[in-house]
């Protein structure tokens, strides 16, 4: 044994009942920590044991180190508070641009929806006969195409973003993230304040997102039901063919589930959207019987 206190290192992610990271809550303080290790000496020895309780690390003989050895363990915790605040300023500049891209695409979907459009007609009867009738589509001007279908990408960017922050995979992505860091980190971060100041700003940046991201979901939900009420007004105006086709050709595009439960008006464009999905089905088991070593 090579220490002069034998000791034991164990990992924690402090999460709060309220699904918060904060190791002050759970942990307590630094004096927080020293009397839970007293109390813990205390029990062990009432339980039959001979243990000696560990020497604190405020009243640690430093002085009797060799002054290079301090010189040492002072340049290695600075090296390691520089190597994380260069991690800590990619984590935020990442950041940044989550941000600025979900501004982005807020600042689209902000943007008010009214689409002028005329009904199509065409001639019917002879070549000199002037009587038209309506075809049952709808023209509408390119801009305004095209603005619609740049609102239509942005609801899909905060989808992307929404289905896997509500999946539960970023949160475990961050658990696994922040769970390493504290396996490499708990020594340096209980040895040097600026440290655990650093980790506890990751902490309150973590619960901002987390808060923010609520009122994202608020908004996107909101941009959902515009949208829905857009395609009621598009199908009011269209033949049911055509507007089958059109709602086909986005989803060919986005391949969003949240978007086609979104372009769903009526009974009729859900049975529209199963068969359609439907149709694979024959195809995946014709190869399969094909696969099977008999079928010639």
């Amino acid at each position: 044994m090579d220490e002069k206190t034998p000791h034991m290192h164990y990992g924690v992610v402090p999460i709060t009942e309220d699904g918060r990271l904060s190791a002050k809550e759970v942990l307590g303080n630094k004096k927080a920590l020293t009397e839970f290790q007293d109390r813990f000496n205390e029990h062990i020895n009432s339980c039959g044991y001979d243990l000696s309780r560990g020497i604190t690390r405020g009243v640690t003989p430093r002085r009797h180190e060799q002054i290079s050895r301090y010189k040492n363990l002072t340049d290695y915790h600075k090296e390691e508070y520089e190597h994380e605040s260069r991690k800590l300023d990619r984590i935020k500049q990442e950041s940044e641009e989550v941000m600025e891209q979900y501004q982005n695409a807020l600042d689209v979907l902000k943007k008010p929806i009214n689409v002028p459009y005329e009904l199509e007609t065409e001639k019917v009867g002879g070549l000199f006969n002037k009587e038209t009738q309506e075809t049952g589509n709808v023209v509408i001007d390119k801009n305004e195409f095209d603005l619609l279908q740049e609102q239509v990408k942005a609801s899909q960017l905060i989808t992307d973003d929404y289905e896997y922050i509500k999946s539960g995979k970023a949160l475990k992505d961050f658990e696994k993230k922040n769970k390493r860091l504290e396996d490499r980190l708990l020594d340096e971060q209980i040895k040097n304040g600026k440290v655990i100041d650093k980790y506890n700003d990751l902490v309150d940046s973590y619960n901002n997102l987390l808060e923010q991201n609520q009122e994202k979901e608020k908004e996107l939900n909101r941009s959902y039901k515009l949208f829905n009420n857009v395609f009621k007004l598009i199908k009011g105006v269209m033949k049911e063919e055509t507007y089958h086709s059109l709602i086909n050709h986005i989803d060919n595009h986005l391949e969003s589930s949240k978007m086609r439960e979104t372009m769903i008006v009526d009974d009729n464009d859900e049975q529209f959207f199963k068969k359609k999905y439907q149709r694979h089905e024959p195809e995946i088991i014709f190869e399969d019987e094909r696969d099977d070593g008999y079928t010639l």
